[in-house]
């Protein structure tokens, strides 16, 4: 039981780091990266400056949630494993595409994978509290 929880903590970890050093790189460097992936004009250059470092903030949460996900279905909790990967690509980001910009500027739309990933976040925080990710005895 030990192991198991101190394998997750060192996951969690790891996975904050990366997250945490993606999102500098890419908020540092938003034209190097953009082309990376195209041959980008000067007017996408001075768009990108704004928006990258937007969209890429939610790359603080990205590495978390995807660790959580498989976390949790190496401990057999695969529904909670389901549900969190159903929030994060469906759900959440289905409802923040619609409302952003109903109640938000245009610009908005940038922040809806941050706010998909933090939403994500929080709630496999609460799933992490819940002990019962440990296997049964003999598993």
């Amino acid at each position: 039981m030990e192991r198991v929880l101190w394998t997750r903590n060192l996951g969690i970890m790891v996975a904050l780091g990366i997250g945490f050093f993606s999102s500098i790189i890419a908020m540092l460097f938003p034209i190097p990266i953009l082309n990376l992936y195209m041959e980008a004009s000067v007017e996408i250059q001075e768009a990108a400056k704004e928006i990258l470092p937007r969209y890429f903030s939610c790359f603080l949460f990205v590495p978390l949630n995807v660790y959580g996900t498989y976390y949790l279905q190496a401990v057999q909790r695969v529904k909670e494993s389901t549900i969190l990967s159903l929030l994060r690509g469906f759900v959440f980001s289905g409802i923040f595409l619609y409302l952003f910009p109903f109640f938000l500027e245009g610009k908005s739309l940038w922040y809806v994978m941050l706010l998909t990933e933090l939403a994500t976040a929080v709630i496999l925080f609460f799933m992490f509290r819940n002990r019962k990710d440990i296997l049964k005895e003999g598993e």
